[in-house]
């Protein structure tokens, strides 16, 4: 982030899969990074995808493809998504919404 500091701006996008606690560990430090380096433009997002153990559990029956990851990734890299800051994005066939919240 500091040399996009340096640059006025850009955007990081992190890659987690599953639901673990390195997935909310991602999804913390992309919610702390996101307010941390707003003053600088520098966007911070997650793309969250279904693990392979869950993807036929998906709602839609099977999990993304590596297609239908890499298109929210590159819209998140790019200008079209200069608004979007310190999202966790679920491309993961509807598992998250099939999944009880354990809040």
């Amino acid at each position: 982030a500091p040399g996009m500091q340096r640059l006025g701006g850009g955007a990081i996008v992190n890659l987690t899969a599953g639901n673990s606690t390195a997935t909310a560990a991602v999804a913390a430090l992309t919610r702390t990074w996101a307010v941390e380096f707003a003053d600088s433009a520098v966007r911070v997002n997650t793309v969250a995808t279904a693990s392979p153990r869950s993807a036929s559990a998906c709602p839609l029956g099977r999990g993304p493809s590596p297609l239908e990851i890499a298109h929210p990734i590159v819209f998140l890299a790019s200008w079209r998504a200069d608004a979007v800051n310190g999202v966790i994005l679920q491309v993961d066939g509807g598992a998250a919404a099939a999944t009880p919240s354990t809040k």
